[in-house]
């Protein structure tokens, strides 16, 4: 959400089950543009993170099976 207050533009982030709270100040459409950009990249980096963890967790369990590199 952005909004402006006495000439001051503010993007304002709430983050994902309300763990942080941020207030990022632009003067530009360019700024609000990163400011946009960046916050959609840090939450793809979040969603990549949990994904590999879940693979991650998957073939580790596949291993303890037995099932994981089984030749045949």
């Amino acid at each position: 959400m952005a909004f402006d207050t006495n000439k001051s533009n503010i993007f304002y982030v709430l983050a994902p089950r309300n763990e942080f709270e941020a207030f990022l100040f632009f003067q530009t459409a360019e700024q609000l543009e990163r400011i946009i950009l960046g916050t959609i990249a840090e939450n793809v980096e979040i969603i990549m993170e949990a994904g590999i963890e879940e693979i991650s967790i998957g073939f580790s369990a596949d291993k303890m099976d037995g099932e994981y590199g089984n030749s045949g």
